[in-house]
């Protein structure tokens, strides 16, 4: 077996292994702060997940700051033109017709229909990512807006957060290390070794850490490459160093892309099967049929370069979280329904009056749910393998550079 069969063989392993530990209760939180596969890594590399791209090209790049603030402003213009059209149509009496029969969708109010839940995920998702990727991206600039965030944060340091840990170091053999703990020490020294000998290792991993988010001066006591594989250090870390509007921020978009990636899809295929299958016309006018294509086929590219993009990491267990959003509409349709069971069908297929058709529809998209969640997380990992690949690539042609 030569050297390319072994790779191969294990990276289907490893592949085999990470789709074996997704099953894991763990997996299944948003709290990526107490999740121990991420323990085992820097932190600051995990965060680096949620507010930059997964390609190291685009890292720390103002041109994919400013792409994250842009496509959410252009959405928002169609999120809000859905629903004064909405509005305005059901003012109007106003209802697209089909060569079949009457189409009432637009007669509906715009809460209840699917389209309007997912664009509004879409709309929340879009922003609270582009104000992730601008707050990492100023605070290490000297800018207004550094000094904006710092106002509505708190300063960048920890040491405002976490007891300072102070070291001394001596120039010669007579003069000794010594260390002064904190209220965190025993999760950050282990008790079996000496405080010295730890504090002057830590010492040398100050000097060779590549970024913080502290002072300009790099004020910090607690560097992210001294606390992987140590849980409680791990989570101090994230506590000294990451406010807690925005790790909430953090974990309301991610569970927010996994639900819209698979919503929009969903809504972009539904809609159009079912404009196909009905011969439905045109909308009465350029913009509307142009709002049309933005809500139901212009969602679904933009949740699939966001699967391309983001760094986002993927669980298969967070399907729930999509079925949980898809049953929380079934019970607001159902409830809007029992008001009026003959007018009020947002849609010909969910018909409450169809108790059978109903349980169907409903089981096969819990199925087709879990079926696409798995789906992404394979693109997922197919996304680290080729970024291992170009990083790999990378450092080949730097080395070969470096030998000319």
């Amino acid at each position: 077996m030569d050297n390319s069969d072994k790779e191969t063989v294990s990276k289907s392993f490893n592949l085999r292994e990470r789709f074996k530990n997704e099953f894991c209760k763990e997996n299944l939180s948003l709290n990526f702060e107490k999740n121990s596969q991420f323990m085992e890594k820097d932190p600051e590399e995990i965060l680096e997940y949620f507010h930059s791209s997964i390609w190291p090209c685009l890292n720390g790049s103002l041109f994919y700051v400013i792409y994250r603030i842009f496509i959410a402003i252009y959405y928002t213009i169609w999120f809000v033109e859905s629903i004064v059209r909405n509005y305005e149509f059901r003012s109007q009496n106003f209802y697209i017709t089909t060569k079949k029969n009457i189409n009432l969708l637009l007669l509906h109010p715009w809460p209840v229909y699917m389209t309007s839940w997912s664009l509004t995920i879409l709309f929340v998702h879009l922003w609270l990512s582009a104000f992730i990727t601008l707050y990492f991206y100023s605070i290490d600039q000297k800018t207004i807006l550094s000094r904006f965030f710092h106002f509505f944060f708190g300063p960048f340091s920890c040491s405002s957060k976490v007891q300072n840990i102070q070291f001394q170091n001596s120039q010669s053999n007579k003069q000794t290390n010594s260390a002064t703990i904190s209220d965190f020490s025993e999760a950050f020294i282990r008790k079996d070794t000496n405080t010295n000998d730890e504090a002057e290792s830590v010492c040398k991993t100050t000097c060779s850490i590549r970024k913080t988010y502290c002072d300009n001066k790099h004020n910090c006591h607690l560097p992210s490459s001294t606390v992987a594989s140590n849980s409680e250090a791990w989570k101090l870390w994230i506590q000294a160093h990451v406010p807690k509007v925005l790790l909430v921020l953090i974990k309301i978009s991610w569970l927010f892309y996994n639900i819209i990636v698979i919503s929009a899809i969903v809504v972009t295929t539904g809609y159009f099967t079912y404009a196909f299958i009905m011969d439905m016309e045109t909308e009465p006018t350029w913009t509307a049929e142009i709002g049309n294509l933005h809500r139901h086929g212009f969602n679904s590219l933009v949740a699939i370069v966001d699967i391309i993009l983001l760094a986002y990491p993927v669980k298969i267990l967070h399907f729930v979280y999509t079925c949980a959003y898809g049953w929380c509409y079934a019970i607001v349709t159902f409830i809007y329904w029992i008001q009026d069971t003959k007018k009020n069908i947002v849609y010909e297929q969910i018909d409450y009056g169809k108790p059978f058709q109903i349980a169907l529809i409903f089981t096969m998209l819990t199925i087709l749910t879990f079926v696409m969640q798995i789906i992404h997380f394979l693109a997922y990992q197919l996304k680290l393998y080729l970024k291992e690949k170009y990083v790999e690539m990378k450092k080949k042609c730097f080395s070969n550079d470096s030998s000319v």
